[in-house]
């Protein structure tokens, strides 16, 4: 059956879960199963008022807006015995829910998707909704690309100096010797002048000027000191000095906001928690596959034929076929892809979740449906590797379906006395005649519950632990007398 809308399909597996987290000491026992489901047709056709239960003992629903029983709420509702639409009892980013809160959310006005923290759907990490959208707020982050603004300053400074000029000595006009005049033009150069400038700051600049011709003077009237002369100059000269400053200015550009990347053919269901036992609850690895983006993660995942999808740590890829068992509803799925900055690829042990609307997935089964299978009982987590890293069950099959029952199945036509399962499917067994290793001694369920790669909803062992089952011991035949 190929699910065309999404629910509960862990609900049979609940009172199981709680049942073992009882039982086991370091077990979880908060978890809250994720649930999905498929739409399951209508029992019966006649408007009823209650319900009663399946044929298989669980309760059905009633559909009100129908009139009918089914084996689970319509897609969007929850309830025991009524369904309720969740957007009614809660508001419309709800998508879907148990009476506890959400369970998913729908997408928000402009398009941006509600995310799931604390049983509430909000909107994603820096937006803000308004009007029923989610509007981005602007972020500035440290390091990012930064725009320069500059503008410059001019700064006028007077400075207020006196220049002095001291002519050198000349010999004085003889008074009994006038110059010719016979009508021709005669010249002579002057000596270099120094020219000392004060500024009103105290500074003193010194120079001294170019030589440069001067007219002949006509005769003046001797002096009684006919030896020499000497001429000086004072004038007061205003300097100007400009100074332009640059000053710079920095702001960050506001980073992308990551949000959900929906996907065509693939309905997102939140964020998952991941890694609860140490081991990853879709255990296929498709990273090398993908590109550290939503889009080809989930293309690899299809091509697998995997109906159960996630992104974990900026990209990492894993996929299923079936819904695992040891994960629960989270908020922290808040990091950008690695190769697409505007999507989100899961968190820290969290995945960003989905399933395909098109791939069926292996109907979930626990291991405590399979205690008890054909002759094999199950015995519990035993410790493997203990002695020098030898196994403590001889030999192994290469399970290939990676699933509980195909192991068993193996083992039973082999006749083994023991068989049992490790780190997500491996299957290893005895012999009849053969025995378990009495290194190995019984540890804690915990250890033991890596989900299977074939059947995600089912346990096979862990890393150096192994879940058990042993073949019952056969009655030796009875002889037969006759006379």
């Amino acid at each position: 059956m190929r699910p065309t809308e999404l629910l509960a399909a862990l609900a049979a597996l609940s009172p199981l879960f709680l049942s073992a987290s009882a039982s086991s000491p370091t077990a979880h026992e908060s978890f809250s199963p994720v649930r999905l489901e498929r739409r399951i047709s209508p029992v019966g056709t006649v408007a009823v008022s209650s319900c009663g239960l399946s044929k298989s003992k669980h309760q059905l629903y009633l559909n009100p807006l129908k009139g009918t029983c089914v084996a689970h709420c319509p897609f969007g509702h929850y309830g025991t015995k009524t369904c309720i639409k969740c957007s009614s009892a809660f508001n419309s980013a709800v998508k879907t829910c148990d009476k506890d809160g959400a369970k998913s959310c729908n997408t928000s006005k402009n398009g941006v998707p509600f995310v799931l923290q604390d049983r509430q759907c909000v909107c994603p990490l820096g937006t803000t909704l308004s009007a029923g959208s989610c509007n981005t707020v602007p972020v500035v982050v440290p390091g990012q690309t930064t725009t320069t603004t500059t503008a410059a300053t001019t700064t006028t400074t007077s400075h207020t100096c006196t220049a002095t000029s001291t002519g050198a000595t000349s010999p004085a006009p003889s008074p009994t010797t006038p110059p010719a005049h016979d009508g021709s033009t005669s010249s002579s150069s002057s000596d270099a002048e120094t020219i000392t400038v004060t500024l009103d700051d105290g500074d003193t600049i010194t120079g001294t000027t170019p030589d440069t011709p001067t007219p002949v003077e006509e005769p003046s009237t001797p002096t009684a000191d006919s030896s020499s002369s000497t001429s000086s100059s004072s004038s007061s000269t205003t300097i100007t000095t400009t100074t332009t400053s640059m000053t710079t200015s920095s702001s960050a550009a506001a980073a992308p906001t990551p949000t959900v990347r929906l996907v065509p053919g693939w309905s997102y269901q939140g964020c998952w928690r991941d890694l609860a036992f140490d081991g990853h609850v879709l255990p296929n690895d498709l990273t090398s596959k993908a590109a550290f983006t939503p889009g080809s993660c989930l293309a690899a995942c299809a091509t697998a034929g995997y109906a159960i999808c996630g992104l974990e740590y900026k990209g990492e890829c894993w996929g299923a076929p079936g819904v695992p068992r040891w994960t629960e509803p989270v908020d922290h799925c808040n990091l950008a892809c690695k190769n697409d900055p505007t999507a989100i690829c899961g968190g820290s042990a969290a995945l960003t979740a989905y399933v395909s609307e098109s791939i069926p997935w292996v109907e979930p089964v626990s291991n405590e449906q399979l205690a008890s299978y054909g002759d094999y009982t199950y015995q519990g987590c035993y410790a493997d590797l203990v002695v020098n890293r030898q196994r403590v069950l001889p030999r192994q099959h290469t399970n290939a379906e990676g699933r509980v029952e195909s192991c068993l199945d193996f083992c039973a036509s082999k006749g083994a006395s023991y068989c049992g399962l490790e780190y997500y499917g491996e299957c290893f067994y005895a012999l009849a005649g053969e025995s378990l290793s009495v290194a190995s001694t019984p540890v804690d369920e915990s250890l033991c519950r890596f989900s299977c790669r074939g059947a995600p909803s089912e346990d096979c062992g862990g890393k150096a632990s192994l879940s058990l089952w042993k073949m019952a011991d056969r009655a030796p035949p009875v002889a037969t007398v006759t006379d």
